[in-house]
């Protein structure tokens, strides 16, 4: 399980997470179904001082899923969330080779039966359906991303690339509303996910004599996309998707090639803008109320 002293340094940095921001839920059953921690494994992070609440007798202590997954994919057992940035990781090189990547999008809503839905789609367009009797209902478009991604023109690369280098380098953790989005907590840990980096990188770009802003959408990695955080820069007359903490992750626990994808580079081929952070992609469309879905993706040539 790593050595003393790794262990012990992930478990403090963790620690900085206040104590109001967990959520204890997972027993040891699904720690190890979807973490790759069996008992005996709980029970030496938590002796390290891993976090934890009282469950049930039978249960054993409950612990959060953030921590879970941060110290799973530094020690190799978080099969689930490796296999998840190897297709992240796939997708990016696959996608950035070619010119463009027509892809098809189906979303799968659950919802009670004979709801209205509402799936937000590229420009602004809105797709609506009623929740089946069987309570799942399905919304689907096609778009096409642009694979091949302009580089930042040389003034803006010049001003952000130090300041991007940084951001690759944040300690990777599953941070939740509202703490993904407390810069202030951000910089004083350097626990970040891709929406708090987005944040920092937006904040500070303007002082650089950089414009940017935040975007929202899905990163595409077939066979499924995921709701997605990242910021984009101004660059001649485009904007330019930026998200060096997942090229870092990438490249970190995914193989990707550090040579062929500095921070710098845009992972746009993969990222598909369609609203402003904390807009839900899909809602019940009379009260506003995000809802469950799945997002299945089917690239449309070879790629």
């Amino acid at each position: 399980m790593g050595n003393d002293d790794e262990l012990d340094s992930w478990i403090a940095a963790l620690r900085a997470i206040p104590e109001q921001a967990r959520d204890y839920a997972v027993a040891h059953e699904q720690a190890e179904r979807e973490f790759g921690f069996d008992a005996g494994a709980l029970e030496q992070l938590i002796a390290r001082g891993l976090p934890h609440a009282p469950g049930a007798d039978a249960a054993g202590p409950l612990l959060w899923a953030t921590d879970l997954q941060y110290l799973g994919l530094r020690l190799g057992c978080a099969r689930i969330y490796q296999g998840v940035l190897n297709r992240w990781a796939g997708a990016l090189t696959a996608f950035s080779a070619q010119e463009e990547v027509p892809v098809a999008i189906r979303c799968t809503v659950y919802a009670e039966p004979g709801t209205e839905i509402e799936l937000l789609a590229p420009g602004g367009r809105r797709e609506r359906a009623r929740a089946s009797p069987r309570g799942a209902s399905a919304l689907a478009f096609e778009t096409t991303m642009r694979g091949a991604q302009p580089p930042l023109e040389p003034g803006a690369a010049d001003a952000l690339r130090e300041l991007l280098a940084d951001l690759a380098a944040y300690d990777f953790c599953w941070l939740r509303p509202p703490l993904e989005a407390d810069l202030d907590f951000v910089r004083r840990t350097r626990l970040a996910n891709c929406r708090s980096t987005a944040g920092l990188l937006v904040e500070q770009a303007p002082a650089l004599g950089v414009e940017a802003r935040l975007a929202h959408g899905l990163l595409l990695a077939p066979p499924y996309s995921t709701p997605h955080n990242w910021a984009e820069v101004r660059s001649g007359e485009d904007w330019v998707a930026l998200d060096p903490l997942l090229l870092g992750l990438l490249v970190r626990f995914a193989g990707l090639d550090p040579e062929a994808w500095p921070p710098p580079r845009s992972p746009g081929a993969i990222l598909l803008r369609l609203a402003e952070p904390g807009t839900p992609l899909v809602t019940d469309a009379a009260s506003g109320a995000p809802l469950e879905a799945t997002f299945l993706t089917k690239p449309l040539t070879g790629a």
